[in-house]
């Protein structure tokens, strides 16, 4: 019979949420339809096909990359992402924004003033982040 603790102690290893919000991990099923969900999977399904092409030294920022998006799944799941560390919540806006972008690149409308529109950020904060 497996140990449901192991996972527990790895992802509060990772996850800066509350225990209680990590307990309620282990047995619910994350949506992968939409959302920060189906953004996390599609980041897993693209890490994985381009596997061959990362440099060793490439793993550390994936795996904080990775982490952090893992981070948002799961405060989105139970609505606590004021829990995640700022810097967190800049990476996986920045990945929102760079699939935004990717999704978008025959538009001839694509322009940063439409990219920070549709995050809701300003300009000036979008030029901060990808500075």
């Amino acid at each position: 019979m497996p140990n449901l603790a192991e996972p527990f102690f790895l992802l509060a290893g990772l996850l800066p949420l509350p225990a209680a919000t990590l307990a309620r991990l282990i047995a619910v099923p994350l949506s992968v339809q939409d959302g920060v969900g189906a953004l996390f999977a599609q980041y897993l399904v693209d890490l994985t096909r381009h596997e061959p092409t990362y440099r060793p030294q490439d793993a550390a920022r994936l795996g904080t990359v990775t982490v952090d998006l893992l981070n948002a799944v799961c405060a989105h799941q139970f609505e606590c992402e004021d829990a995640l560390p700022g810097e967190t919540r800049q990476r996986v806006l920045q990945v929102r924004i760079h699939e935004f972008i990717t999704r978008r690149l025959g538009d001839p409308a694509l322009s940063p003033r439409m990219i920070a529109a549709a995050h809701q950020i300003s300009l000036r904060y979008l030029y901060q982040i990808f500075a």
